[in-house]
Formats: C-alpha cells, sequence, structure tokens
C-alpha cells in the first residue's frame, strides 16, 4: 500500500477574484492572510484516513479576515479526535461504529464554538458565526472500505483499469427544491444568511432534511452523516479529498498521475494544478486537500 497526501493552498489567481467578489482592495492583500482551513490525517498504525474543510468564514468590520480561522482549527480537532476514536476499535470497525465517532467528533465541535461564545442564539448568521467544517473518513480492514461522510468532502474509488467505480454522495444534490423563489437574485450577504439560518443541518417540521450537514455542535448535524462499505478490488486507487479537488477528478490524465507517480507526486500535482488553474481559477485554484491511496 503507496500512500501519497498533499495539501494545496489558494492560487493566487483565485484570491485575487476573491478579493475583486468581496469589493476588496487588491493593494491590501498583506493584510488579509487567508490561513489553511483544510486538515488531512492518517494513521501510522492502521489504514485510517480523515479529511475535513474548514468552511470558509466572513470579513470582519474592517475586511480582515480570521487569523487563525476557527473553522480550520475545528478541521483539525475533527480529524484528531476521530483517529483517536477510530484507533482504539479498528480491530472491530465496521460502518456502524462511524455513529459514535461522529458524535464524539461532534460534542467536541459544540464545546469548541462555545468556547469561542459562538452559538446558534448569538450568530447573526454573516461576520459572527459558529464555526463549521466538513468531515470525510475512510477506514480499510479485511480488504473492505468503511467510509462516512458529511459536507462537501469525497472518497473515491477507482480500479485497475483507473474506471471510477464509487464515490460517496453529493453532499446537497436536491438544493433546488428547497430554496426559496428568487434566491439568485438576492445579495450575496442575504443568500448566505438563508443558507446558514434555514438550512445548514436543516430539518423541516415533517422532519425531513431540507439542507446540508457539516460538524458544528448541532445535534442535528447527526441526521445528515452518511456511512456505508464496500469490498475492495485487488488492484485500486482509493482517495481521501476536499471539494477543491473534486473537478480534478473528471480528468483522466489526473487519474493516471495519482496511479503511475512516484517520489515526484508533489510536483506533477503542482504543474497539473497549473495547467487547470489558468482555464478556470475558481474551479481549480481553491484550497485543496488529497490522500491517495495506491494497492
Amino acid at each position: 500500500m503507496n500512500i501519497f497526501s498533499h495539501i494545496e493552498t489558494m492560487s493566487q489567481e483565485f484570491i485575487l477574484d476573491y478579493f475583486d467578489e468581496h469589493d476588496l482592495h487588491r493593494g491590501d492583500m498583506e493584510n488579509h492572510i487567508h490561513p489553511q482551513e483544510d486538515y488531512l490525517l492518517c494513521s501510522d498504525k492502521h489504514p485510517i484516513f480523515l479529511v475535513a474543510d474548514g468552511v470558509t468564514l466572513e470579513h470582519d468590520s474592517e475586511g480582515i479576515y480570521p487569523n487563525p480561522s476557527g473553522a480550520g482549527q475545528l478541521a483539525w480537532q475533527s480529524c484528531e479526535i476521530a483517529l483517536e476514536e477510530i484507533e482504539k476499535i479498528y480491530d472491530q470497525f465496521t460502518d456502524a461504529d462511524f455513529f459514535k465517532v461522529f458524535q464524539e467528533v461532534n460534542v467536541a465541535a459544540g464545546q469548541f464554538n462555545a468556547q469561542h461564545s459562538r452559538t446558534l442564539e448569538n450568530s447573526n448568521f454573516w461576520d459572527h458565526d459558529i464555526f463549521a467544517t466538513t468531515f470525510t473518513a475512510a477506514v480499510v480492514r479485511d480488504n473492505t472500505l468503511y467510509w462516512m461522510s458529511i459536507g462537501d468532502s469525497f472518497v473515491s474509488v477507482f480500479d485497475a483499469d483507473n474506471k471510477h467505480i464509487f464515490k460517496t454522495p453529493d453532499m446537497w444534490p436536491d438544493r433546488h427544491e428547497y430554496l426559496p423563489e428568487g434566491f439568485g437574485d438576492l445579495p450575496l450577504s442575504e443568500r448566505m444568511k438563508i443558507i446558514r439560518h434555514d438550512y445548514r443541518n436543516g430539518i423541516d417540521e415533517q422532519g425531513r432534511l431540507i439542507g446540508y450537514g457539516v460538524v458544528t455542535g448541532d445535534e442535528r448535524a447527526e441526521r445528515y452523516i452518511k456511512t456505508g462499505s464496500l469490498p475492495l478490488p485487488e488492484d485500486h486507487l482509493l482517495t481521501v479529498y476536499t471539494d477543491g479537488y473534486e473537478a480534478y477528478f473528471d480528468h483522466p490524465e489526473f487519474v493516471e498521475l495519482l496511479v503511475s507517480c512516484s517520489s515526484d507526486c508533489k510536483a506533477q500535482l503542482q504543474e497539473f494544478s497549473k495547467k487547470y488553474i489558468s482555464k478556470d481559477t475558481h474551479k481549480y485554484g481553491r484550497e485543496r486537500s488529497l490522500i491517495a491511496i495506491k494497492k
């Protein structure tokens, strides 16, 4: 089993676009450092692989991005807690155990938010909001993959022919069924307030899931975790990644790169990224994290 992991920061092109979208002055970029909010972790005892992506925050009233980022710290904390819990029970682990692991992660997230005086009750769902993170885990035992995800981080499996045979579910595939009429015409701040207030870990009066799930400490998030298992082919590529890498897997040559690269994987990935960032900065230039496991 060959394991490669990599975190790539936002590209310069993406940062420039971000400043323009949020009406920030490019000349002030040195005062608006965007800290790392992705985190990944691999066990040194067992094939346990974890990624988390702290949900992007808003700039404060002076236009400065929080640094350090509470969302990034929560991503780190979530991976560390989950790894400790899974390692304890690895020899008997199944996908059913993810529910207990997630409860530990989510309770700790609630405590973290409370320590920073961030609650649903005092949130304005804009520049003072609860910290949140996506979270995804992959555990391999007896040639079986056990997976869980909440939010838009993913697990994918490719067979010996590089065919994409499995991907964890999308975060919010039916969003257009629930978003109010005229939603897309609202200012960004209003759209984000509605999404965070109504749809983040959202459950309606009939008990239906109407939004998306993320780790925040909210007990409703437990309804949003997705888990499962599948037997792995003898030869395969297993990948665990945040949403910044999702579009990369649309390109067969990217999968081929992960399968074939050796000691210079990082350099090859960076060259691949440069090629596609020049074509679509927003799709390919965001912060992104990846664990690739070849067998």
